[in-house]
């Protein structure tokens, strides 16, 4: 048996080649991991300062001429009543 003045061959060459790939997978599963929370962290984050309320949406449709300002004060107190 050959160890090339290592110890015992097993313990001085632990895993070899596949130990080094196993741990550049794990990282890379670790990293894409944080990259892929931070992404949907950010998504829910711009997702929920999109939403617009009721009153807003009559507003925009007042001024884009799509409601007149009878229906508009109709509706206006019928979100604020609820």
């Amino acid at each position: 048996m050959m160890n090339f003045g290592f110890g015992y061959p097993m313990i001085s060459w632990g895993f070899g080649w596949f130990g080094w790939i196993f741990m550049i997978l794990w990282w890379l599963v670790i990293i894409l991991a944080v990259v892929f929370l931070i992404k949907w962290i950010t998504t829910l984050k711009d997702k929920n300062s999109k939403d617009k309320n009721a009153l807003e949406i009559l507003k925009e449709r007042l001024a884009c001429g799509k409601i007149s300002k009878h229906e508009y004060e109709e509706l206006k107190k019928e979100i604020e009543k609820d």
